[in-house]
Order: structure tokens, then C-alpha cells, then sequence
């Protein structure tokens, strides 16, 4: 398995978290998106993860090449941040993920 390195961008502002990255040449289906919960002394996680794969067939009879390339990001989230304050669009080889931050409790 190849590891793909799309380009990744992290801004923060005062009512949220902005993960911008390049996926270019993946479809919506080859990304994920999921916000683990906080456990013990790890805070909550975004976990972006993609994977391609492709396929070429030679003139040869019955040889395929199958090629498979995959990345995960992970990003630590404020302390109580929920799944729900996550929304996530990909567009054009484009995901954008933005989280709401917390109302301070």
C-alpha cells in the first residue's frame, strides 16, 4: 500500500476549526470522515482517512495490476466536542471539514 499525501491546511477561529485538504483524484466514496469521543486523558479526534485503488490490464490475458494508496490524518479536537458539531463537503477533488467549537461550560 502507497501512502497518499494530500496537502492538508488547519485554521482556527474564534467559533471554529477549519481542516481544508487536497484530495485530488479521490471520489467522495474513497474518504471518511469520523470524530472519536474523548477517552481518559486523549482528547476528542477528527479522523480524516482516504483510500484509491485502480486497476490496469495488460495486453497479457489474465494479468491485472491492482495499485492501492491510502492516508489518514488526525487532528485533536477542544475538549467536548461532539460528532454533531462536525459538518464535512467534498467538492472537486476539495474536503473541507468544519467544527464548531464548544460554548465554554
Amino acid at each position: 500500500v502507497m501512502r497518499l499525501r494530500p496537502h492538508f491546511d488547519i485554521q482556527s477561529t474564534s467559533d471554529r476549526l477549519l481542516v481544508t485538504a487536497a484530495t485530488p483524484g479521490l471520489a467522495k466514496d474513497d474518504i471518511a470522515v469520523e470524530v472519536l469521543e474523548a477517552t481518559g486523558d486523549v482528547p476528542p479526534t477528527l479522523v480524516i482517512s482516504g483510500r484509491s485503488s485502480s486497476k490496469q490490464t495488460s495486453e497479457e490475458p489474465a494479468r491485472v495490476q491492482a495499485s492501492y494508496a491510502a492516508f489518514e490524518k488526525r487532528v485533536s479536537l477542544p475538549p467536548h466536542t461532539k460528532p454533531d458539531m462536525v459538518e464535512a463537503k467534498y467538492d472537486n477533488g476539495v474536503l473541507r471539514v468544519s467544527v464548531k467549537r464548544p460554548e465554554e461550560e
